[in-house]
């Protein structure tokens, strides 16, 4: 007879903690929990020792050395935090401002009307902390980013804790911010010297797409992005009218044309990725090619699927992205995690693909690496300290079996205890201990008075 139901995973077990973990003293010991080490493992009861904002010790034996912390976190799960690969998150003040539109019509008679009345360094402050509340409360520890005034986005990020890869977003035409591509270049070299040395932020050129960057815009930030050994993050073939228009003005799909820029020579985030071909596919499989997969964004633009079946086939590095506030309209990388999974299953009629398991591991190690953060995504010896605590005894979520189940399929909203970046709490029980949740939220409201006033 066939198995009705299938076996529930089976928790790894872990040697006893080494020798030089005992030799050293714990900053804090979190002891008792469920601990998902990657999309392979975890342990049912777990021991984490945490010492100079890294991981010393993992194991299910508690350590004989006294910590200077311990937090007993019984019936708690400790996991890898997220990396949300593609935000524009200032535009989070935007949410809801305009819906059930077309992309080109969304954002040529809708937001960039408004963003051209709106952009300032206050605005842009006030969005990215608006974003933050919601990113840190759904297990978000970094995110991708591409905006305008993005020093204000960096002091935000360094203040609040996080990782940030920040791209100033590239244009043509004349902003608010910079009055051509040529400035916005030099305003990104300037904020990549000014970082280079930081440990949770890194920048890097943002041309925004094909359709609003000359060849020559392209070709200059992918320069630019070469001589400082950074990436490249990008808007590519989001939908199909793009790709007809790309056909129609220079004879080449959008990755052939960008192939003459350069920019395929280097690492490379590319937001969206709905129409690649069957050729472009093939000359990108052997590139430094990261997708970041924006799902929701996608439906509710009614942009399109990317056939992500495919590109898994094909061997891509898949990450995941909410895209903005504005056009998703949140930016819960549970949500987006679930939605991943369950509309590609029935996308090709097979509930066996995209399991928990991978999507998991595209939220976490997958988004670490693509943005550049190696000591991330994973816990484990010698990586960076940078969990998220859920609470999975809620009314929502009970009973759980298997806890990457839990975590993409049942997790969302009150689910996240506490978050902890580089062995420092950013919320702890709920509470938020790097930025101010009622300045944020009361400033949010005043700031939706002022634009509900602004005629375009």
């Amino acid at each position: 007879m066939r198995q009705r139901f299938a076996k529930p995973p089976t928790p790894v077990r872990l040697r006893a903690p080494p020798l030089f973990f005992l030799m050293n003293s714990i900053d804090i010991l979190l002891k008792n929990a469920l601990v998902i080490l990657n999309k392979n493992k975890f342990i049912e009861k777990g021991f984490i020792g945490i010492k100079d904002g890294k991981i010393i010790s993992v194991s299910e034996k508690e350590p004989e050395n006294k910590a200077q912390e311990i937090i007993d976190l019984t019936d708690k799960i400790i996991s890898p935090g997220f990396f949300n690969t593609h935000t524009h998150i200032p535009m989070t003040l935007l949410r809801g401002f305009a819906d059930d539109l077309p992309l080109m019509e969304w954002l040529q008679k809708y937001i960039w009307p408004l963003e051209a009345k709106l952009l300032s360094p206050e605005y842009v402050r006030a969005g990215t902390y608006a974003g933050l509340l919601e990113m840190i409360k759904s297990g978000t520890i970094g995110f991708v980013d591409m905006y305008f005034f993005e020093e204000e986005v960096a002091e935000c990020v360094d203040k609040a804790g996080m990782y940030g890869l920040l791209s100033v977003g590239i244009l043509d035409f004349e902003t608010p911010y910079y009055k051509d591509s040529k400035t916005a270049i030099k305003k990104t070299e300037k904020l990549m010297d000014e970082y280079k040395e930081h440990e949770r932020i890194k920048i890097c050129p943002g041309p925004h797409a094909i359709y609003t960057c000359s060849k020559e815009t392209i070709i200059s930030s992918a320069e630019l992005a070469k001589e400082k050994g950074a990436r490249i993050h990008i808007h590519l073939s989001e939908t199909k009218k793009e790709v007809e228009d790309s056909l129609k003005n220079f004879n080449k799909t959008p990755v052939f044309y960008l192939s003459e820029t350069g920019i395929f020579d280097l690492n490379v985030i590319a937001a969206h990725c709905v129409y690649l071909t069957n050729k472009e596919i093939e000359f990108l499989k052997d590139k430094r090619f990261y997708i970041s997969h924006n799902l929701t964004s996608n439906l509710k633009l009614a942009s399109g699927i990317a056939p992500l079946l495919k590109y898994k086939e094909n061997g891509f590095f898949i990450t995941i992205g909410t895209d903005s506030a504005s056009s998703n309209n949140n930016l819960d990388m549970l949500r987006e995690m679930k939605l991943i999974s369950i509309v590609h299953k029935v996308k090709e009629l097979n509930p066996t693909i995209f399991s928990a398991r991978e999507i998991f591991d595209m939220a976490t190690k997958k988004g670490a690496l693509a943005m550049g953060f190696e000591d991330s995504g994973e816990i484990r010896e010698g990586m960076s300290a940078d969990i998220v605590i859920f609470d999975p005894y809620k009314e929502n979520t009970i009973p759980f079996y298997d806890p990457y189940s839990y975590i993409v399929y049942s997790a969302g909203k009150g689910s996240v205890q506490s978050v902890m970046v580089k062995g420092k709490w950013i919320l702890k029980d709920y509470e938020f201990k790097t930025i101010d949740e009622k300045r944020i939220l009361r400033e949010t409201k005043e700031w939706r008075e002022r634009i509900k006033n602004i005629s375009l």
